[in-house]
């Protein structure tokens, strides 16, 4: 499905409630890219919205990754506990993955789009829905001034500053180029974030 329909069918069952849509699925309608995504990721403030929104959901007609079934019988049962990321995979009636996520940056929880895009990795993905005001919203000139919006844009400025001092755990280090490959494949320009990695590399 093209980005546009999806992004249409979550804002419809979603609007009004504080979740914010974001990542790659509105960077492939931002850019106009095709088949640049793998799923949607909805971002939710707090654990009880994230249990809300995904009861909703699952009330029209979308359903349990079988991997998840057991997390959702826990959380239901037991709560959340303090992970860095609480997220679960369900599927819409079309076939669509979903991901719905509760994350804590810096030890906080997301409460606002803004706080989620800038926990991004890549300058790309600074644009995203707000589906409580149901407004679009795009970050990239306030984070890279100066800078070309569709053009290459680096890292996020947090991790930017991170990487290009060597900031970075094993775990993100190891992680991250698979990022970049996984963008470079979906048509994006990514020199801008290359020169950031390999500096990290070099620093770390």
């Amino acid at each position: 499905m093209p980005a546009s329909d999806i992004i249409a069918d979550v804002r419809q069952l979603l609007r009004g409630r504080p979740v914010y849509l974001a990542g790659s699925l509105v960077a492939e309608e931002t850019y106009g890219k095709t088949n640049a995504h793998s799923d949607v990721d909805v971002f939710c403030p707090t654990p009880e919205q994230l249990v809300a929104s995904s009861q909703l959901l699952l009330d029209n007609g979308y359903t349990l990754d079988s991997r998840f079934e057991r997390v959702w019988a826990r959380w239901l049962a037991y709560g959340f506990k303090k992970w860095h990321t609480n997220s679960l995979r369900i599927h819409s009636p079309s076939g669509v993955e979903t991901n719905m996520v509760y994350k804590l940056t810096d030890g906080h929880p997301s409460t606002s789009l803004a706080q989620v895009l800038e926990s991004f990795d890549f300058g790309l993905l600074a644009t995203g829905y707000d589906l409580y005001t149901d407004e679009y919203r795009d970050m990239r000139s306030y984070l890279f001034p100066g800078m070309d919006p569709d053009g290459p844009l680096p890292m996020m400025p947090n991790k930017r500053f991170n990487w290009r001092n060597g900031f970075i755990s094993q775990y993100n280090g190891l992680r991250e180029c698979g990022r970049y490959a996984k963008y470079h494949k979906y048509g994006y320009d990514m020199s801008a974030v290359k020169d950031d990695l390999v500096t990290g590399y070099f620093e770390a």
